[in-house]
């Protein structure tokens, strides 16, 4: 830590600190906006979600109203959780937190976004949740032990350079996952579009465009990493994108009642959480029975076909929320109907859709990116081994 800097108990850098109020909130009809503890995300406060509540009903509400560079740190929650902070930058004039947040207000000594950055990202936030206290399902966190925790402090100036310069990340991470958002929009619209039946087109059945696998769990003895082995595919894996994750667990070829399902093969969650999902398997695996594979027949793009069911998720979901554990069986799955054109406009169309999904796939890289820079910035301004050249 560089000389300018020094450890300060958070104590000394605060003039108040109080929970939020105890009252309860009604549905949309009070007159202020009760922000809870699931707004707080990474630092911010995300206040697009959120509660009202009756201004009488508030004690001391001029000392709990929400006020810009206030920072907010939330006391009860699950053991991860516990300890998440945000900072206030709104001057409302009608906002309160709950009870489960506190309110923290710092002296002139302190930018109230670094010192966000300090309780979230650096050492200091480690300690937060070192100190909670609790079971294993619930944690608490107290001011008086908050209070003690050291936090590394460099001049004003520096502070607020480190905040501008950790904004300026945030904004540009921001921006890719608002390009990201608008790219997953356009590719939802594009494949509707290419979708759209046309002259010579025909429909057919799921069943007749492709062979219907219904996955199984071998037992334990089954579970290998071994050269014959296959990616042991659950719900969990297929992503709502389309993208099918390595699970990092394997399953011997040789398991009873388990298949072989080639790379290319569209897999579909067709019971329980998550019905609906569809994924594309890029690589040879094997699934559960949760999962309905397809497997393309001759004169089927595999790509095309993806794309053709996962336009039917909606469809898919609806036909198993008829029941009560949501489930659609081998033999109903594979009565969908699709439109299918022939192979080779199958496959300038897939075309068409892979290079819409190889822009967005791009834009994740470029966010990882981003967030990598980010961490390693964080660790070298959140500790000073880095200058921020203030001058001070």
């Amino acid at each position: 830590m560089r000389e300018e800097w020094q450890r300060i108990e958070l104590s000394e850098l605060v003039y108040e600190a109080c929970l939020g109020t105890t009252s309860r909130s009604v549905d949309g009809s009070g007159n202020l906006t009760l922000l809870k503890m699931g707004s707080l995300r990474g630092g911010s406060i995300d206040n697009s979600q959120v509660e009202t509540v009756m201004a009488g009903t508030v004690e001391n509400l001029h000392r709990l109203t929400l006020r810009p560079g206030d920072l907010l740190i939330n006391t009860r929650n699950t053991p991860e959780l516990v300890g998440k902070v945000g900072v206030w930058h709104e001057d409302d004039g009608r906002t309160v937190p709950d009870n489960n947040l506190l309110i923290v207000r710092f002296n002139q000594m302190v930018e109230p976004s670094y010192m966000g950055a300090q309780l979230t990202f650096g050492v200091p936030a480690k300690r937060i949740r070192g100190i909670a206290t609790g079971t294993t399902s619930v944690a608490a966190v107290y001011w008086r032990d908050l209070a003690r925790i050291e936090i590394p402090v460099p001049p004003l100036a520096k502070q607020r350079r480190i905040a501008e310069i950790l904004g300026e990340m945030d904004e540009q991470i921001s921006v890719s996952l608002l390009r990201k958002a608008k790219q997953e929009m356009l590719i939802d619209g594009l494949r509707s579009a290419l979708l759209a039946p046309k002259s010579g087109w025909v429909d057919v059945q799921i069943g007749d465009v492709g062979q219907v696998v219904t996955g199984a769990t071998p037992t334990s003895d089954y579970f290998s990493i071994s050269r014959n082995s296959l990616p042991f595919i659950t719900p969990a894996e297929v992503s709502v994108s389309g993208a099918v994750e390595d699970p990092g667990r394997s399953v011997h070829s040789s398991a009873p009642g388990v298949r072989m399902l080639p790379a290319g093969t569209t897999l579909v969650v067709c019971i329980g959480f998550g019905t609906g999902k569809v994924g594309f398997a890029a690589f040879e695996c094997c699934t559960n029975q949760q999962i309905n594979a397809i497997v393309s027949r001759q004169g089927v793009d595999p790509r095309f076909l993806f794309m053709s069911v996962a336009e039917r998720a909606g469809q898919i979901r609806a036909r198993a929320n008829l029941q009560v554990t949501p489930i659609l069986n081998k033999s109903e799955f594979s009565k969908i109907w699709v439109s299918v054109p022939d192979v080779d406009t199958q496959r300038q169309l897939a075309d068409r859709f892979d290079a819409a999904k190889d822009v967005s796939r791009a834009i994740d890289v470029e966010i990882a990116k981003l967030r990598d820079l980010k961490q390693a910035m964080l660790d070298d301004l959140l500790t000073g081994r880095v200058s921020t050249r203030t001058g001070g």
